[in-house]
């Protein structure tokens, strides 16, 4: 069985983009581990980025929390054209590429 996707969050409450092996081990780390959960929200652009890997940011329209998007994911958004007046709206995952952290939208594709 598939070990749970685990999602790490600093004291704000906001994504971390990039997360170290030491604040994964460390108790004095001020990183919250999440269980990864599916979520809906409508998420506005902030910025991009290219430190690491490029990144899209955006702040929660309802939280207000930030969370960080893949540039390779945000092209897909774009090209399905659901970037609608700097928004997104939708069903979002967490994923992880090596130990950088971003969400993707759920596209959900016509047969």
């Amino acid at each position: 069985m598939k070990k749970p996707l685990t999602i790490y969050f600093n004291s704000n409450g906001d994504m971390c983009d990039y997360i170290s092996s030491w604040a994964v081990k460390n108790p004095t780390s001020k990183y919250s581990p999440v269980t990864a959960q599916n979520f809906k929200d409508r998420l506005d652009f902030d910025h991009m980025y290219g430190y690491r890997a490029g990144r899209a940011i955006f702040k929660s329209a309802t939280s207000g929390r930030t969370f960080y998007m893949f540039l390779k994911d945000f092209e897909e958004v774009i090209k399905s054209r659901l970037f609608i007046d700097n928004a997104i709206d939708g069903e979002f995952k967490f994923i992880k590429r090596g130990q950088a952290q971003g969400i993707q939208l759920i596209i959900n594709k016509a047969p």
